[in-house]
């Protein structure tokens, strides 16, 4: 199931409303970046559903102070430096040559695991 959103906080509430008032709620909801994972916490927290007990949660993208939050989600985390400096080289790349051919590139993650997703047996 996939809930389109804007990447903030009110887009990541409004899809995990989407997502858990459905009649066959999923068992995980995941979170495409810092803002949309707090927002679908918030959320989450509002309904008053145990994480990991009722459903569980994993984000992408560092949350800042996320030790303090209510539960230490689950997140792959990215060097946003590492992110923005590609990105800056790869449009210098494109200004300079009109007709470059597009790449795809890819950065280092590193999965964190936090105590917000349910262990299966």
């Amino acid at each position: 199931l996939v809930v389109c959103g804007d990447f903030y906080h009110e887009s990541g509430f409004a899809g995990a409303r989407t997502l858990l008032s459905r009649p066959k709620p999923p068992t995980v909801v995941v979170a495409m970046n810092n803002a949309m994972s707090l927002g679908a916490l918030a959320y989450i927290k509002e309904k008053a559903l145990k994480i990991p007990g009722e459903i569980s949660f994993a984000g992408f993208g560092d949350i800042f102070n996320r030790e303090l939050l209510y539960i230490n989600p689950t997140i792959v985390s990215q060097n946003p430096r590492q992110v923005g400096k590609l990105m800056g080289e790869l449009i210098m790349r494109r200004v300079a040559d009109k007709t470059a051919t597009p790449i795809s590139a890819m950065v280092p993650s590193q999965l964190l695991i936090g105590d917000s997703v349910q262990r299966l047996s």
